[in-house]
């Protein structure tokens, strides 16, 4: 996991918290849950290109982006693929090990300079007994995710290659449903990686 740095700004954390908080991930959650997973993170900045997880790692929590954009590659994909999907500021990603209690199949990445969000196990354990429904409140995030590969599974059998190129391209910038409030979009990837996942 990418080293904590004490050196981030409490104003730059708060304006992730604030994104976070209403993000479509988040925002139909309890205020007092959302609350007390935001008051748990860990914030750590990721230069780009820097490791995340890797596949194989065990379970240790799960990560979200608090600025910048995160590249994830699963060992269950094409071997030939570099990237599998970007996660902007606000997703949540490598949720399903806190479920499974098992090792990662993916490995992530910071592709651009990143405000990385690091949610661990033990706090997860403490604020899933720490409400009725907890544990259903975690498996929205799990969901979200399995709305995002079956997105992404619905895109790749787009029978037109450039209808199916375009769709790829929203949703690497975020904007596959709904135009995210930031500016400007991107999709940081090259014409090699869209040829592959496309």
């Amino acid at each position: 996991m990418a080293p904590m740095h004490s050196s981030i700004p409490a104003a730059e954390i708060e304006r992730a918290r604030a994104r976070l908080a209403v993000h479509p991930t988040m925002a139909p959650l309890p205020a007092e849950f959302r609350t007390a997973v935001l008051d748990s993170c860990r914030w750590s900045r990721v230069e780009a290109g820097g490791i995340i997880s890797r596949s194989e790692d065990t379970a240790d929590g799960m990560f979200a982006v608090g600025d910048g954009a995160v590249a994830m590659v699963s060992v269950l994909g094409a071997p030939d693929a570099d990237v599998g999907h970007i996660y902007h500021a606000g997703d949540w990603f490598g949720v399903d090990v806190i479920f499974t209690r098992m090792r990662r199949t993916a490995m992530s990445f910071a592709r651009l300079p990143t405000l990385l969000v690091h949610l661990p196990l033990a706090d997860i354990e403490r604020i899933g007994a720490s409400f009725p429904d907890g544990w259903r409140l975690f498996g929205l995030f799990a969901v979200r995710g399995t709305q995002t590969a079956v997105n992404i599974l619905v895109d790749m059998m787009i029978a037109d290659s450039r209808r199916r190129c375009i769709a790829t391209l929203l949703r690497l910038a975020g904007a596959r449903f709904a135009t995210p409030d930031r500016s400007p979009l991107v999709a940081p990837v090259n014409q090699v990686e869209i040829g592959v996942m496309a």
